[in-house]
């Protein structure tokens, strides 16, 4: 019997950099997962045995789609694909400045930061 679809896929950590998900294991036999991602431009893929993984070296502030699919001993049988969508967060701001005080008000400057 092949893998079954019925994964369940969450977001666990984010940061500027990284997103870990993990998810149950589905009904039926599997080999391994392949998870996807992508930025809608940049598609990037692995494998991996484990029911979690860490999707490094990912751009700052960017919403990545990540998909997983359970995939049977064949290495070609495949459940259905589950997805899910995350933003990595924002990178800090730099160089964050008081440009000017008054006696009511003060104005800040700051660098953008690295990413979108």
């Amino acid at each position: 019997m092949g893998p079954d679809g019925d994964i369940t896929l969450t977001v666990s950590t984010k940061t500027t950099s990284s997103v870990s998900l993990t998810w149950n294991e589905p009904r039926g036999n599997r080999s391994y997962f392949t998870v996807k991602w992508t930025d809608g431009s940049v598609n990037n893929s692995t494998n991996t045995s484990d029911t979690s993984y860490t999707v490094t070296g990912l751009t700052a502030g960017v919403k990545y789609t990540f998909t997983v699919t359970a995939v049977a001993a064949d290495g070609q049988t495949t459940g259905a694909p589950t997805p899910i969508s995350a933003f990595t967060k924002p990178d800090v701001v730099s160089n964050l400045i008081v440009s000017t005080k008054t006696t009511s008000s003060v104005s800040l400057t700051w660098n953008e930061p690295h990413g979108t």
